[in-house]
């Protein structure tokens, strides 16, 4: 009969999974899209010397930065990201309402433009983007001030929104007339005038609200199984997303663990570091600040798997698909669910495999043949306009020229020499016009690979 797996069983599927997903996503796909990114942000490659040029060509960059205006114009010309169709007349309303409410989930709940920014970035700079959709429950507090209400007014206030006294102040009832006012009140049988008590202050109420949250987050923080071959990732035996959270946040989320537990769930291995390194890139400080953990409990911060991934958990011999909220070594939540709420996409798709090319693939070798070309031509250039200098000496090598005269570069200066081809200049030959085609020539080729030239208008939003 089939075996139902319990917990342990299940930890350690889940680390073998992750551990081979991570071996590749953060092993040879990470450096290919560390590399990606030096190469968008045009930081120096390391083959520079010192008093040549080290000017990085920005070809990486402008492609991805001349693509990315015209995608977002294709969702952000209309009110509309999505349109449901309808198939049948009774259909109509169905369709119209749930269009509606899901614009309004997108654009509204969410800040839909910045979603499609991210994602859009990320695939054509890193091979893949990721967008994530959830619902998420969070506490809303609002203070709601009172003030004159009796203690049946406020009664029926606080029974009407569920709201709590926050403070509230005592004091006597005054009329119009200035005049306190006064109520009947029968004591021992016997009538009396009793002025009347009302409460000023505040309510606090606290909320429940859930809404259904679309975000982007770093392709680097995507784990899928190594041998998936498809974008689509629906049926893929494992997908995760690593999250890194604070105390607080998985309190808000309803999981329990201690600080202690969250500080030592890292990634394990050699990739501790790993999914931090296309956030930090561009950080000098990174190795600094990334190992600062506060004292304070409440701010502990540690890496969350939230892991899809199919598995016979109930023993009936069919693998179901199950939400795992896992640490490294410690289950906090499975839940059985419908679907992998996570998308992710390339620009360039590559047969039988999740991950594709990226733009920044596509021009990257051009990148760097356009910086040789470039450097080149600069150095040539600064030799042309500021030549080698040549200067005799005697059979003891003592120059035959004043050397403190030959270091002053002011126009018009005088240099002492004791014979006339003393001094001498090393002329360079200007050979920079000759690069100038070759230039034209890389240019060519990056326009034929992406489609993008200098002279087009963009692309049609209605296409």
């Amino acid at each position: 009969m089939p075996k139902r797996l319990d917990d342990d069983e299940l930890l350690a599927l889940l680390q073998r999974k992750e551990d081979a997903a991570s071996h590749y996503i953060h092993g040879e796909l990470g450096n290919q899209r560390e590399m990606a990114m030096r190469e968008y942000h045009r930081m120096p490659y390391g083959n520079e010397q010192e008093g040549f040029s080290d000017i990085v060509a920005s070809d990486v960059q402008d492609t991805v930065e001349w693509i990315l205006p015209g995608l977002l114009e294709i969702f952000t010309t209309t009110d509309k990201a999505v349109s449901f169709e309808p198939t049948k007349a009774e259909d109509v309303k169905g369709a119209d309402q749930a269009t509606e409410a899901c614009n309004y989930v997108f654009d509204k709940q969410n800040n839909g433009f910045l979603t499609l920014y991210t994602a859009f970035k990320d695939a054509l700079t890193v091979k893949n983007c990721a967008v994530m959709w959830r619902k998420e429950t969070s506490e809303v507090v609002s203070s709601q001030p009172f003030k004159g209400a009796t203690a049946e007014m406020l009664g029926m206030l606080m029974d009407e929104q569920d709201a709590e006294i926050q403070e509230a102040q005592e004091e006597q009832a005054i009329g119009p007339d200035g005049r306190p006012v006064m109520e009947v009140v029968n004591i021992d049988g016997v009538p009396m005038l009793h002025p009347v008590m009302v409460y000023s202050g505040r309510l606090k109420k606290t909320e429940k609200r859930t809404i259904v949250k679309v975000e982007p987050f770093s392709p680097e923080d995507l784990l899928v199984d190594r041998d998936w071959t498809s974008p689509v990732l629906q049926g893929c035996p494992y997908v995760a997303r690593l999250m890194y959270v604070g105390h607080t946040d998985l309190m808000n989320m309803g999981l329990k663990c201690t600080p202690e537990e969250l500080r030592s769930s890292d990634m394990g291995g050699n990739d501790v570091d790993s999914t931090m390194r296309l956030t930090n890139i561009n950080r000098q400080d990174a190795d600094i600040s990334d190992d600062i953990q506060s004292d304070d409990d409440s701010m502990a911060e540690g890496w969350l798997r939230m892991e899809f991934v199919l598995a016979d958990v109930d023993g009936d011999g069919v693998a179901e698909r199950v939400c795992v909220y896992r640490l490294r070594d410690k289950i906090l939540k499975t839940e059985t669910v419908s679907h992998v709420p996570i998308a992710t996409t390339s620009p360039i798709l590559n047969a039988h495999r999740w991950d594709g090319n990226s733009i920044a693939e596509a021009v990257g070798d051009l990148q760097k043949l356009h910086t040789s070309i470039l450097r080149e031509t600069l150095d040539n250039l600064r030799l042309t306009n500021n030549p080698r200098t040549k200067l005799l000496t005697d059979s003891n090598g003592t120059p035959r020229a004043n050397i403190d005269d030959l270091l002053d570069s002011r126009v018009g200066g005088i240099i002492r020499v004791q014979s006339l081809d003393s001094v001498t200049e090393q002329v360079t030959p200007f050979a920079a016009q000759a690069s100038l085609p070759m230039l034209e020539y890389v240019q060519g080729m990056r326009e034929n690979r992406t489609g993008v030239s200098r002279t087009s208008m963009g692309l049609n939003p209605d296409s």
